[in-house]
């Protein structure tokens, strides 16, 4: 599975930017030409994983709408809610056929200090562990304080206009008994 993170290094061991990379060691390209042509093939195979994913989801929809009239949905609620079953199933067993896989031969990225000890279920809590010991130095922190608080007084005065307007409503005269 490509994600955006796999671009940079993707991108750099292809045989066009390791003669860039060549080129630029040996002073016949400036650092911005060798940039450009690094962010043009970053582009360039993100456009690639986006083209290949849109072809898978376009024929695993296709199956969906095949499984969809298969069951004929469109009969009975009882069809539509086996159909409805039928797809989830369909879905969980296609997850299951990519992302297995991937599991397995999930390998450590270079530069990440991860201790030995962990294994890919338990490395997010220790990768949570982390960042609530470092975050403290990070200048972000105060950004994240005043943008929880901002979200958090708006969210608030909401619930007081709307809580005031209702009471508003149900105390005007027009709508009082009689």
């Amino acid at each position: 599975m490509l994600t955006p993170s796999s671009f940079p290094g993707l991108a750099r061991n292809t045989p066009e930017l390791r003669q860039k990379a060549e080129e630029y060691q040996a002073r016949e390209i400036t650092r911005q030409q060798y940039d450009y042509a690094d962010t043009l093939k970053r582009s360039e195979l993100s456009n690639v994983a986006f083209y290949i994913q849109s072809l898978g989801e376009i024929v695993i929809l296709a199956i969906i709408v095949g499984i969809l009239f298969g069951v004929k949905v469109n009969d009975s609620i009882a069809n539509n809610n086996w159909g409805l079953s039928v797809l989830i199933a369909f879905a969980t067993g296609v997850w299951a056929l990519l992302a297995i896989p991937w599991f397995i031969k999930e390998k450590r990225r270079a530069g990440q200090e991860i201790p030995l000890n962990v294994n890919i279920i338990t490395v997010g809590i220790w990768q949570l562990y982390r960042a609530l010991r470092q975050i403290w130095h990070l200048q972000s922190l105060i950004y994240l304080i005043g943008y929880y608080l901002l979200g958090d007084s708006l969210n608030t005065s909401v619930i007081v206009i709307t809580t005031l307007q209702t009471v508003s409503y149900l105390t005007t005269p027009s709508n009082s008994p009689t």
